[in-house]
């Protein structure tokens, strides 16, 4: 017999699923910080800028090159995991921006 857990699960999709495995590491990682419902909308939107001005950065600088198929072994596993990372960061704060709506 499946538990209600086991139901909802089933719904999420397998992509999904592993993007919020991430980006609750993520979460968990900066739990120090205390967190995000006494900010202002505001505060949340602008960090959701600066975010997204870093995935954008990093793809300018990196995208192409990453297309090209310039970036090989260490170089393209280090740049894979940085954009990840900004990426997990932005939806992290669309997350935290959503929930305080």
């Amino acid at each position: 017999m499946k538990t209600e857990e086991d139901v909802i699960q089933s719904m999420i999709r397998n992509e999904l699923r592993s993007f919020m495995v991430v980006m609750e590491a993520a979460l968990k990682e900066n739990d120090w910080k205390g967190g995000w419902e006494n900010e202002s909308l505001t505060y949340l939107y602008e960090k959701f800028e600066e975010e997204v001005d870093e995935v954008r950065k990093l793809a300018n600088l990196n995208f192409l090159d990453l297309c090209k198929k310039e970036y090989k072994g260490k170089e393209l596993t280090a740049f894979k995991a940085q954009f990840e990372k900004e990426l997990i960061d932005v939806a992290n704060v669309c997350m935290m921006l959503w929930s305080m709506l």
